[in-house]
C-alpha cells in the first residue's frame, strides 16, 4: 500500500514534530475563536452564563454588583442597583450566535480529532500532519463563512477530508499494532 511508504514502525521520528506543530496550531485557533466570542459578548452585551443571545423588545434589568455594597439612597434603593442593558435585534442576536457557534462547534469536534491526530501521527507523522493542516484550513474557512452567514459555513466543509484521512490513518495504526508491526515501548 502506498500509504505505508512513510510508516515509522511505531518509533517517534523527527517528523513527529510536524504533528506537534499542527496540534499547537489547532489549539491556538480554538483560543482565537474563544477570544472572538469574548469580544462579541462585549459588543452585543451578552452576559454570562447565557450561551446564546435572544432578540428582545425591552432590555432586561441587570443588577449591579455595586448595589450589594452601596448605601441606600433617600428612597431606600441601593445606588446603581440597575444597569441599562441594550436590547438586541434579531440580526444582532444572530450575529452573536454565529460567533458563539463557531467556537462551540470547534470545542465539540476538536478533542476527538486531536487524539486521533496524535495516534495517527505516531505511525504516519507526515500524512497525519498534512491531514491536520487540511482540518485547520477547513475550520478556518468554516469560521469565516459562518461569521458572515449561516449558509456560508459550508465553504469550510473540506475539513472533513482531513478528519477522514486522520481517521483512516488511526485505524491503520491500530491494525499495525495488532499485526505486531510496531510496539509502544519506553526505555530510560
Amino acid at each position: 500500500m502506498a500509504v505505508f511508504h512513510h510508516y515509522t514502525a511505531g518509533v517517534i521520528t523527527p517528523e513527529f514534530a510536524f504533528v506537534i506543530i499542527v496540534v499547537n496550531l489547532l489549539l491556538l485557533q480554538n483560543g482565537i475563536f474563544g477570544i472572538l466570542v469574548g469580544r462579541a459578548r462585549k459588543k452585543f452585551g451578552v452576559e454570562y452564563p447565557a450561551m446564546y443571545a435572544t432578540a428582545s423588545a425591552a432590555p432586561p434589568a441587570v443588577v449591579s454588583v455595586d448595589a450589594f455594597f452601596s448605601e441606600p439612597d433617600a428612597q431606600g434603593d441601593a445606588q446603581g442597583a440597575l444597569l441599562e442593558k441594550k436590547a438586541l435585534t434579531a440580526s444582532e442576536a444572530d450575529d452573536f450566535n454565529r460567533v458563539q457557534r463557531v467556537h462551540q462547534n470547534n470545542c465539540e469536534i476538536l478533542p476527538g480529532f486531536l487524539v486521533n491526530l496524535v495516534v495517527a501521527g505516531y505511525f504516519f507523522p507526515v500524512y497525519a500532519a498534512i491531514a491536520g493542516l487540511i482540518f485547520l484550513g477547513g475550520r478556518t474557512a468554516y469560521a469565516i463563512g459562518y461569521y458572515k452567514a449561516v449558509k456560508l459555513r459550508v465553504v469550510g466543509s473540506f475539513f472533513h477530508l482531513g478528519e477522514l484521512v486522520c481517521l483512516g490513518l488511526g485505524i491503520a495504526s491500530a491494525v499495525l499494532l495488532f499485526a505486531g508491526k510496531g510496539a509502544i515501548t519506553t526505555t530510560l
